[in-house]
């Protein structure tokens, strides 16, 4: 096995290098001796150095200011292929003393050290780095004490001064925003509660009773006025959907709506002819409790109509029907493959519980959240589908009756 030494390379650097090897030798032939040589090239190959120790720290200074000796040094020029992990300082007391260790595990990024006790104005300084690699050469400090200028030592008390003001102003700061927090809290609060004097709460509505000989309760009464009336003339009943409790629902259109342009398609809800006050009174507050949900999940009411006989509640049209017979005709067959996948049925029930999560957040809960009382966008396939929950009311307004299939109510009650 033969070694090759190459001398002045650096450490941790990637060097290419190739070979070349030589053959010689000779054989007869028709009794001549004949020589020979060749030659055998070798592709070229890298290799690295492994990492050495650093070199020593530049600028090693030692110099004294109002609070003794201060040692401060630069990286040193190379730091042997792996990064400094910290700093050793010696000092001696002057050049016939023995080096002692003063610190020996300064963090590698820290290029100053104040030794603790420093009475002596003799001290000599050396540094040297350190890496996974072990320890460096030393860098020393001068002969010559520097002591500090006028201006670094007014610099020193700048950085103290700017400091501690900063520090002050931060404090500050904080107090004025903590202040100013508390008092738009209070009138928060201050708000709310003049709110819940002027404002009917939907629990409260909820807990109404309605005796047929009295007149409409003043809640009701003003509530209606904030609800989105629309004419009877303005509103056209299509295609029956289905019936509920106490009336039916009816596919159809509606012109100048609230906030509509042109004619939308709409589900209008209707109370059926010669209805009692008390299915009124449940007909009401449902267009009360519709009207204070707003969310991208929750089935919206458009408009009311309130022409005598006519009462119809206007809602957006869900035009997929609701989940529950969608889910069966979509479920697979003999012949066919299920007709929804994996995303499909997880963005239903991100819908249902986005949904239900708005109404919990608005103090209610829904007690009976099955896939009939929920109503889907679009049943075609490739569309852009929601899922919402259906049209609402209070439960204790019900007398535990049973709603019919294809009824678009939900049932809904205050969480307490």
């Amino acid at each position: 096995m033969t070694q090759v030494l190459i001398n002045g390379l650096l450490s941790a650097t990637s060097y290419d290098y190739r070979f070349v090897a030589a053959y010689s030798g000779t054989f007869s032939i028709e009794n001549r001796v004949v020589t020979f040589k060749e030659y055998y090239y070798q592709g070229v190959q890298q290799a690295k150095t492994k990492a050495g120790v650093p070199t020593a720290p530049l600028a090693v200074e030692a110099r004294m200011d109002e609070e003794g000796w201060i040692v401060s040094w630069k990286e040193p020029a190379s730091d042997g292929g792996s990064p400094i992990t910290s700093y050793a300082v010696e000092m001696r007391h002057n050049r016939s003393s023995e080096w002692e260790i003063a610190e020996r595990g300064l963090d590698g990024w820290k290029l100053w050290w104040r030794p603790a006790k420093s009475d002596r104005r003799t001290w000599e300084f050396r540094v040297r780095a350190a890496n996974t690699e072990g320890f460096g050469a030393y860098g020393y400090s001068s002969d010559k004490i520097v002591p500090a200028t006028a201006s670094e030592s007014t610099q020193s008390w700048l950085y103290v001064v700017l400091t501690v003001s900063l520090i002050a102003i931060l404090i500050l700061l904080t107090l004025i925003f903590l202040m100013i927090r508390a008092r738009t809290r209070a009138a928060h609060l201050k708000k709310e509660r003049t709110h819940d004097k002027n404002c009917i709460t939907l629990e409260k509505i909820a807990g109404i009773n309605h005796a047929p000989c009295q007149p409409m309760p003043l809640e009701i009464l003003n509530e209606i006025k904030n609800l989105p009336h629309v004419r009877s003339d303005f509103i056209r009943l299509e295609k029956k959907l289905g019936t509920g409790s106490f009336g039916e629902v009816w596919e159809g259109v509606a012109t100048r709506l609230p906030m509509r342009d042109g004619e939308t398609r709409v589900a209008i809800k209707t109370l059926r002819h010669g209805y009692e006050e008390a299915e009124k009174m449940k007909f009401m507050k449902e267009a009360i409790l519709m009207n204070n949900f707003d969310h991208p999940n929750i089935v919206k009411l458009l408009g009311v109509c309130l022409e005598g006989p006519k009462e119809y509640l206007i809602l957006e049209l869900m035009e997929g029907g609701d989940l529950l017979n969608f889910l069966k005709a979509s479920s697979p067959t003999d012949s066919f493959p299920s007709q929804l996948s994996l995303r499909d049925v997880l963005s239903m029930l991100i819908d249902i519980g986005r949904g239900g999560a708005y109404l919990e957040s608005n103090q209610h809960v829904h007690r009976d959240l099955a896939a009939r009382n929920c109503l889907i966008s679009s049943g075609t396939p490739h569309r852009h589908r929601v899922t919402k929950i259906g049209a609402l009311h209070f439960p204790n307004d019900q007398n535990e009756t049973d709603v019919d299939e294809g009824d678009l109510l939900a049932v809904l009650r205050p969480a307490f």
